[in-house]
C-alpha cells in the first residue's frame, strides 16, 4: 500500500561560479524532467529557467560573493516555481 507521497525534483541551478559546467547541468535536468515526467507522483520543478535572463545568461544579482550560494533575490525566485507544487 502507497504512501501517496509526492516528490518535487528541483533541478539543479546556474551559478557563476559553475558557469563552465552549464552543459553537464542541462543535461541532468533533461534527465531530471523526463524520469518526473514518466511518474505521476513526482513533479518536476525547473529553477534553472526562472534564474536566466533573455540571453540565457544566469543573473548575477541573485548571489552571495561567493557567486555559488543564493541571496534572498535568489530564493525569491525558488518560491515563485516551487510553491504552488507544495501548497
Amino acid at each position: 500500500m502507497g504512501l501517496g507521497v509526492e516528490i518535487v525534483f528541483i533541478s539543479p541551478k546556474p551559478s557563476v561560479a559553475r558557469w563552465e559546467l552549464k552543459s553537464r547541468y542541462e543535461e541532468m535536468n533533461k534527465l531530471l524532467e523526463h524520469y518526473a515526467d514518466g511518474n505521476k507522483r513526482i513533479k518536476y520543478a525547473n529553477v534553472w529557467a526562472t534564474m536566466l535572463d533573455e540571453n540565457g545568461e544566469v543573473f548575477k544579482d541573485i548571489f552571495l560573493g561567493d557567486n555559488l550560494h543564493m541571496n534572498k533575490k535568489g530564493y525569491d525566485l525558488w518560491a515563485e516555481v516551487i510553491g504552488p507544487m507544495i501548497k
